[in-house]
């Protein structure tokens, strides 16, 4: 059955990837294939794909979705961090046009019942993204000391009451179900109906970062991508919270930079060569028109660069 969402930003993704009949582009995060069949829509005749995804529920979803355009795409049960992998075995020269990389999560994750993504649905406490990681929400939250607890929160969460609502989780345990986490930090910080953001928002992007590594992987799959792509093929990031922003924004910056020698040096000695060259914008943001239609697409921001 057809379970399709609106994804992010599309129009600019389509247009900067700058789609090339028969290329060949990679779908690092492939959820419900709102991306790829754009892509796939965007020229005559259609590109290729290849699409990475962990979970399962999505891939068959994907699939559905797809329905007649899975001869253009080929569809992986694997990690963005098997990207080089993936791109060896499967192609002809390891080189792809353009390389897609959406950080956010789908509706089905946010909408399930099991993976305890969202603050809004009663659901065990788990956040992975592939089930067969081992550490878990439940696990962080009921077995963390206040300390690690605490800079998960404050690191990962930028959230300024963390030593508050560490001490309070601490206190509640055991806490099994993403309604009583989020009632503990509501308890916490209150109701700021100024807010646009629900008071544990920040807590749970902490935890579900902190549940599946994320910020330490984004440098590898940045730079396995960088490494695929043709002279003149595109890399286009889309992140959600500004630690992962600032993340590819300082990648792209090194990676277009002919000199990264410190300020205080009078003439450039580390010989540096960049691998890609910024083109389009600096970054780009939902328009309030797709904001009003997508809410979730609010906090989105993308950049792209081109390899050199």
């Amino acid at each position: 059955m057809k379970q399709l969402h609106i994804p992010v930003m599309v129009q600019e993704v389509i247009r900067e990837l700058d789609i090339r009949p028969n290329g060949l582009y990679v779908d690092c995060t492939l959820g419900l294939a709102g991306h790829s069949i754009a892509i796939l829509n965007a020229t005559s005749p259609p590109p290729r794909i290849i699409g990475l995804e962990v979970d399962e529920e999505a891939i068959e979803k994907a699939k559905a979705n797809l329905e007649n355009n899975m001869s253009n795409i080929k569809i992986f049960k694997q990690s963005f961090l098997d990207l080089e992998k993936v791109i060896r075995t499967n192609t002809v020269n390891s080189k792809v046009d353009g390389i897609l990389l959406d950080l956010g999560m789908s509706s089905l994750q946010l909408g399930s019942k099991n993976k305890g993504f969202s603050f809004q649905i009663e659901s065990p406490l788990d956040m992975r993204f592939d089930s067969n990681n081992k550490l878990t929400a439940d696990h962080i939250v009921n077995k963390y000391s206040f300390k690690k607890l605490h800079e998960i929160l404050k690191n990962l969460g930028e959230e300024r009451s963390a030593k508050n609502i560490a001490t309070h989780i601490i206190n509640s345990r055991p806490i099994k179900t993403t309604s009583h986490l989020s009632q503990i930090v509501t308890n916490v910080k209150g109701q700021n109906k100024n807010s646009l953001l629900h008071p544990a928002t920040k807590t749970f992007q902490a935890i579900r970062i902190a549940v599946n590594n994320e910020l330490d992987r984004l440098p590898t799959i940045l730079n396995a991508a960088t490494k695929i792509l043709r002279s003149g093929g595109k890399l286009v990031v889309i992140s959600y919270h500004s630690l992962e922003d600032r993340m590819v924004k300082n990648f792209i910056r090194y990676e277009t930079s002919t000199c990264i020698c410190e300020s205080k040096l009078s003439a450039c000695i580390c010989q540096h060569t960049p691998r890609l060259k910024k083109t389009g914008k600096k970054f780009y943001k939902p328009t309030n028109y797709e904001i009003n239609r997508n809410f979730r697409s609010r906090s989105a921001i993308l950049r792209v660069a081109q390899k050199i």
